[in-house]
């Protein structure tokens, strides 16, 4: 699977499960954390994907 796929693949899931992401978004949000050496950096355990 290339790029492009997982980029439509992705917004196609994002757009079925707003309200989850907005969820996820609004508790994953507090464990990021702004750095100047590295711009936005995420603490959060689970991300990175």
């Amino acid at each position: 699977m290339d790029f492009l796929n997982i980029v439509e693949l992705s917004k196609a899931i994002l757009f079925r499960n707003q309200r989850i992401f907005w969820t996820w978004f609004s508790v994953t949000l507090p464990y990021l954390e702004y750095t100047k050496e590295n711009g936005y950096r995420t603490t959060f355990p689970i991300s990175g994907v």
